[in-house]
């Protein structure tokens, strides 16, 4: 219940263009890597919030030294996917609360799902590591960097872009997702 109160608030104040005759795909739930890694990082955040009110009196400093440590989850939570749009013109990757992104379809040059195996000594260069899933920059070996805005690693599709770094997803639904994907834009090579 909480949680769907908190999608509702941040979808209200997301700021982006929304797909006005698109269709939607909501981003797939967190897999068995992201789940307890989220929870266990939820779980020390309470740990952490539970010691600063107990010793704000003896440490006051602890309170300002304490706040990147709470800022983190919260903007991992940020930047977690929402869910995919695609209308005529474009992609949209839209997320809790940070800006949507844009990726015209006239970038993209290629869409193919990514193996879990792939990642295999993928290498995080910033962002979330299972935390609310996963964002941000990777290199993974015989792919180069990509941007990830995934949840579930085993639903992985690439987006492979002119002139720029390629994008990961994870839309719920990945067969849906590409057959409408290729169908605005019948250039996709599977």
């Amino acid at each position: 219940m909480l949680r769907k109160l908190i999608t509702l608030y941040f979808r209200n104040i997301r700021k982006g263009p929304e797909p006005l005759a698109g269709r939607r795909y909501v981003a797939a739930r967190l897999d068995h890597a992201a789940l307890p890694r989220t929870a266990l990082t939820l779980l020390a955040l309470l740990c952490v919030l539970v010691l600063i009110f107990f010793l704000h009196e003896l440490a006051p400093l602890l309170i300002i030294l304490c706040a990147p440590v709470i800022a983190m989850p919260a903007l991992a939570y940020a930047a977690s996917p929402l869910g995919y749009a695609i209308d005529n013109r474009a992609l949209y990757v839209e997320r809790k609360a940070f800006k949507t992104v844009k990726i015209p379809l006239r970038q993209i040059t290629n869409v193919r799902y990514l193996p879990r195996p792939a990642l295999q000594g993928a290498t995080r260069i910033y962002g979330t590591g299972g935390l609310f899933g996963w964002a941000g920059r990777y290199r993974i070996r015989d792919l180069g960097t990509v941007s990830m805005h995934a949840t579930n690693l085993d639903r992985l599709i690439m987006i492979q872009r002119r002139y720029r770094t390629p994008i990961v997803i994870s839309p719920a639904d990945a067969e849906a997702f590409l057959a409408t994907l290729r169908q605005q834009y019948m250039t996709l090579q599977a």
